[in-house]
Parts: C-alpha cells; structure tokens; sequence
C-alpha cells in the first residue's frame, strides 16, 4: 500500500502508552499498579478516576494487557509489566480480543447493558487469563444498571476483573465505589507537558518554539490528550504555512487568545486605573481575533500569577518575551496585594456573568470598567492606611481630627451621629441620604469607618465621602468596604421603629375600640423623624 493510502492516525493515538512506564505524569500509579500485579494482589475491580484526556482508558487497557499477557517467550507467565508482543498484547491493542470488552457507558446505560455483561461474566476466558470489562464514563449508568451490577461486583467469579472509568465520581453511587480500588490520576503539569509536545514535535520532523509549546500547555489544562490533539492541528497550520517551525502568535489565532503583550498591558492599565486605555487595548485585542471568555481567563491567570509572586515568590510561566516579563514583574511589585485580591473578586463574579451573558464582547468591557472603578478605591485606602503619622499624632489622633476646624459652627465628627450632623450642616443632603439609606455601619473610629454598602446601590459617593471629611477635618481617612453584615440602615432603623410604636398604638384599649368601631380606618403616621 502506498504511503498516501496509509490511513492517518492522530498524534493523540499514535503516541498512545503501551507500558505502564510510558504514562506521563503518573508514576505513583505506574509504581502501585506494577506492584499489585507482580505480588499477584490484583482487585476483582479497579477504578480510574481524573479530568478528560489523562490516561484513564490508556491505563485500563495496559492492565488488560498485563493480566492477559504470556510473554515474549509465549511460556505464560504474567508480568508487570506487558510485553506488548505477545499474540493477547497485540489482540488488545488492536481491539480485538475475545476477553476483554470495552464499554462506553454514556451510550449503554440502561439495565439490560449490564444483564449482557452479567451474563457474558458466567463464562470463562476463552483465550487470556482473565474475562476482563472496561467499562468507561461509569458514571453515566442508571440508577438501575448500577444495581444490576452491584452482586456481580461484591462476588465476581474468578475469572473476571472490571476495570472502570470515570470523570465525575460523585456521580457514582458509594456502593459501588466501596467495592472497587480506586486511583487517582493527575493532571499533568506544565513542564512535563512542554517537554513531551516539543519532543513529538519533534518526532514528526517539526520544531517549536519554547513560548509555542508554552502557549500549548496552557491550553491543555493538564491533559496530555488535548495537549496532542492541539499540537495536532498547529503542525497542520504550520505545513500550510511552508514552515516546520510552530510559533506562539500562530497558537494563539488557532485557540483565539490575546496576544501576551497587550494583555500586560491591558492588565496596567486595569490596575492603574485607566479607562481609555483599557478600552483601547480591549478594542485592539478583539480586532485581532480574541475570544472574550479566554481573554478574561488569561486576565484572571495574571492576576493570580501576581498573587503567587507577592506572597510566595514564585515565577509563574505566563509565555512572555524577557520584556514582557520585566514589565509583568514590575507591575507585580508596584502594585498592592489588596488590590490584587479585590480584582481577583470582581473578575471570578464577572467570570460567571460572562458565561451567561448572549453579549460577550459588551459584557467583558463592562467587567472590565467595573474594575477600574473599584481598584482606585482600594488603593486610596491603603495608602491612606499606610500614611506615616507624625509623633503627635500618634500621642494624641484626635488631636488632628479638631484642631483644623476654623469654623466655630462645626461639629466634631465622633460617631455616625455627628458625621450625619456634619454633612446636614453642610448642606451635603446628597451625601446625607446616601448615609441614611445606602450604608450598613460595621465600625465607625475617628480616622476609619467600615461599612457595607446594600446591595444594588452604587459606589461612587465613597469618594465624594472622603473628600468631605478630608475638607472638614483637614485628616485623611480610611473607608473600608466589607461584606460583614453590620447594622441595619438608618432608614430601616427608623421603620422597624415606627413599625414597633404602630404596634404598641394598635395593642391600646382605645385604639381596638376605635378599630372595632370603625373597621376600615388605619392607623398613619405624621411625616417627621422620630428622634
């Protein structure tokens, strides 16, 4: 046959581990699973849990393979490992031995799947040691298969292993789970990613750059199969290009993503504050092809980066040129951990929005805009928090609070009383409803309030607060939002108040008979204050 007719096999298949020593990422396992069979402990079941795309089916059929296998020398003894020549090996390998039986559970999922597999189980092995199931995506049985299966499961006959698959084990009832050995596989990490794609890369006459191979395991999220099936197809963009060496920027119009360096400087501006030229960058980035979910997520992976770097030191690998990253690092140290954990917040809740929103384009720059405008907050607030205090200061902070008050009229702002006092003086009434029905007082010090503001109001009095008691009292202060519940707001007080003296009205003797008498009349209020 020639080689044009020879049928194409996809990377992720034509690497696929024939060994137990060529799973990646997974000696533990390897190590556990070797052990058992060389002991001669082999479970009646065993139970492959991890994400998709980590070896879970690819270690189901290595270990049919090794409890099935009679050696090179054909002389019948089991191994640890398989041999991968012998006539069960390459049987299994090419789907077609009598004894073990693949299933996909997603498509037989009802009861009478399961009797088929009970009943093919009362059977010995025709040509290997054991009858072996792999049933695959377990958790997508019925309740009733599941059941089925259960007496089978408990009491096996000896001849028969199941081997299962899963990627949701809460899914699985826990009596099932209680009659089989579990393992856990685990994500692979990066740089075991970035090794293995470059030297299949490599195998397949190709070449990758180390930012590309990067950009790939990213994307692959731990998963050595997307890792292949994405490499896959950037070999093929890159022959259609007449060139065998992968890029980074080619990776990143495949998969949709930003590129690296206007997302830092994207990010910057975010931080910084800067409306316009946050906007512009987005702009930029989606005119170039960024998707919207992925141009957050790499956002968010920055932000967390940043995080990793202030508080452990450590250098997360993002992709970037030595530029890129020299400027990464710079913005990491500049900017303040708190704000860093409050745009980690509000980018996670936009996060969410965004994979309901039909608008992505528009609701990502809303995201965004929202984040310029909370990250000024929280920086006023810790250099306000961080401010050196003088020596007088520090002997006696209230003294600065009143002594700048020129005006004899004023008030000293000791409490919420006296700042609604003040700002009613003032003739600040804008301000002053915003503090009667907007604010849940957590903690009020001279120099420092806490508070949380109720849910659907807007922020942006916060600062105008500031700037007024800076201007009254010549102090700076500290505003901090929190989500403490704290007290009820002074309109509700006022209600839950009037609320009561209806009630205690209602339960006089005078008002029952005037209500007996007159049945349709209610009891109202005068409209003032109640002090």
């Amino acid at each position: 046959m020639s080689e044009k007719n020879t049928v194409y096999r996809v990377l992720a298949r034509k690497y696929r581990p024939q060994k137990l020593s060529d799973l990646k990422g997974q000696e533990l396992l390897a190590q556990s699973l070797r052990q058992s069979i060389s002991d001669g402990r082999i479970p009646h079941a065993f139970l492959f849990h991890g994400i998709r795309g980590i070896g879970k089916t690819t270690t189901a059929r290595i270990v049919a393979k090794a409890l099935n296998c009679i050696g090179e020398d054909g002389k019948g003894v089991m191994t640890s490992e398989p041999c991968g020549v012998c006539k069960s090996c390459v049987s299994v390998q090419e789907d077609r031995h009598l004894d073990v039986l693949e299933i996909d559970a997603a498509s037989h999922t009802s009861v009478d799947d399961i009797r088929e597999i009970i009943d093919a189980a009362r059977y010995k092995a025709v040509q290997g040691r054991y009858k072996i199931f792999i049933i695959d995506e377990v958790h997508m049985l019925s309740k009733s298969a599941f059941n089925a299966l259960l007496k089978t499961l408990e009491e096996p006959p000896a001849h028969v292993k199941f081997i299962f698959a899963t990627t949701e084990l809460k899914k699985i009832p826990d009596t099932i789970l209680s009659r089989c050995q579990r393992f856990d596989l685990k994500r692979i990490d990066q740089p075991m990613l970035i090794e293995y794609l470059g030297l299949i890369a490599q195998k397949e006459g190709f070449s990758a750059t180390p930012q590309a191979l990067s950009v790939l395991a990213r994307a692959a999220d731990g998963s050595m199969r997307d890792g292949l099936s994405l490499l896959d197809q950037s070999l093929s963009l890159t022959q259609a290009q007449k060139s065998i060496t992968v890029e980074a920027d080619l990776i990143r119009n495949m998969l949709g993503q930003a590129d690296r360096g206007l997302l830092v400087d994207l990010l910057s501006s975010l931080l910084k504050g800067e409306v316009t030229d946050a906007m512009k960058v987005l702009n930029t980035l989606f005119e170039r092809g960024a998707d919207a979910t992925s141009a957050l997520q790499d956002i968010m992976d920055f932000i967390y980066a940043m995080v990793t770097y202030k508080t452990q030191k450590i250098q997360t690998n993002l992709g970037l040129s030595e530029t890129e990253t020299a400027q990464f690092l710079d913005l990491s140290q500049k900017t303040q951990l708190s704000v860093l954990l409050q745009s980690w917040q509000v980018l996670l809740k936009g996060y969410e929005e965004l994979l309901k929103s039909p608008l992505q384009k528009q609701s990502l720059e809303m995201i965004l805009l929202r984040l310029c405008y909370i990250v000024p907050l929280t920086i006023i607030d810790d250099h306000i928090s961080a401010e050196p205090k003088t020596q007088a200061e520090k002997k006696n902070p209230k003294s600065k609070l009143t002594a700048v008050q020129d005006d004899p009229n004023n008030i000293d702002i000791k409490d919420f009383d006296s700042l609604l006092q003040a700002l009613e003086l003032k003739k600040e009434m804008m301000l002053h409803s915003h503090m009667r029905h907007d604010i849940h007082l957590v903690k009020f010090e001279i120099g420092m309030i806490q508070l949380r503001v109720t849910q659907g109001a807007k922020t942006d009095f916060i600062q105008a607060l500031k700037i007024f008691l800076h201007n009254y009292t010549a102090h700076e202060w500290l505003i901090k939002l929190t989500a403490e519940s704290g007290q009820k707001t002074l309109i509700e007080q006022q209600n839950d108040k009037q609320e009561k003296l209806n009630q205690e009205a209602i339960s006089q003797t005078v008002v029952q008979s005037i209500l007996k008498e007159f049945p349709d009349s209610k009891i109202s209020t005068h409209n003032r204050e109640l002090s």
